[in-house]
């Protein structure tokens, strides 16, 4: 579905500041705005159906919520990859030295 360019750029700038706030250690580290801009188009596209305002707040606040849980979970462990000095990019650059 077609999405307002500005609508979807207000949203993003809505859930990185959030982020940011969120975690202050961190703060924005560019490149986080690709993550967070491609789960605002892929939740829009999930709604759809409702473009309601209360919709589209709730749709941020699912992105931010599934941003802080890809950087805290155990699982997904991507915090290290925007920390300062950037040790989680270091590890996956050795790994991906190793298997090249």
């Amino acid at each position: 579905p077609d999405m307002p360019v500005e609508q979807v750029r207000e949203q993003l700038r809505n859930v990185l500041a959030a982020i940011a706030l969120e975690d202050p250690d961190i703060g924005y580290v560019q490149g986080m705005n690709f993550i967070v801009a491609f789960l605002i188009v892929a939740m829009r596209a999930a709604q759809a159906e409702d473009s309601t305002p209360s919709s589209q707040e709730a749709a941020e606040a699912d992105v931010f919520t599934l941003f802080v849980r890809l950087l805290r979970h155990p699982r997904f462990c991507m915090r290290p990859l925007y920390t300062a000095g950037l040790p989680g990019l270091h590890v996956l650059n050795g790994a991906m030295g190793h298997a090249i």
